[in-house]
């Protein structure tokens, strides 16, 4: 994902968070008379309005804090290529948050997925162990189903892991 489109559904979110607050606010207003007064049909619209941009909203979120393809691309580091010459590693660093992420890429059929992103980070250090098997960092991923995400963790390492050299 770019930054461009990163930034935009980050405050397309704030909206929507907004927007989500203030229909709550009136869903409970019109709860409120609807207790009052009983003649008055209960707001089925506002409800319909609230639970779809409470959806939205948590959907947005959801994504945001745990899916590691929804991190902005940032600026690339370095790009290192795998044994085989079938994958590529490139890493990136992300200004706005002070961390970075790696991301593998299939050369052949050209598709990509982040499977590193660490805090605190600027290059981090890549050595491909097998064709399959990479160090980024401290860590020791299998391409094909390690990730690595540093909001996951129960303790919070204390000290850089290893940076390369090419930034």
């Amino acid at each position: 994902m770019n930054n461009t489109l990163f930034s935009i559904l980050v405050i397309l979110g704030a909206v929507f968070l907004v927007i989500t607050v203030i229909v709550f606010l009136l869903f409970l207003i019109k709860i409120t008379i609807y207790t009052f007064k009983r003649n008055i049909g209960f707001p089925f619209k506002c409800s319909f309005i609230l639970l779809s941009c409470l959806l939205f909203t948590s959907f947005h979120y959801y994504n945001l804090y745990n899916n590691l393809e929804y991190l902005p691309e940032g600026v690339i580091n370095q790009s290192v290529p795998s044994p085989d010459g079938l994958h590529e590693i490139t890493t990136y660093h992300l200004n706005s948050r002070k961390s970075a992420r790696a991301e593998v890429l299939n050369i052949n059929t050209g598709k990509s997925k982040t499977i590193y992103y660490n805090y605190y980070d600027y290059s981090p250090y890549v050595e491909w162990i097998s064709s399959d098997t990479v160090v980024i960092g401290r860590e020791t991923l299998n391409i094909e189903k390690d990730t690595y995400d540093y909001r996951k963790e129960q303790i919070k390492p204390s000290v850089l892991p290893k940076q390369s050299s090419y930034y």
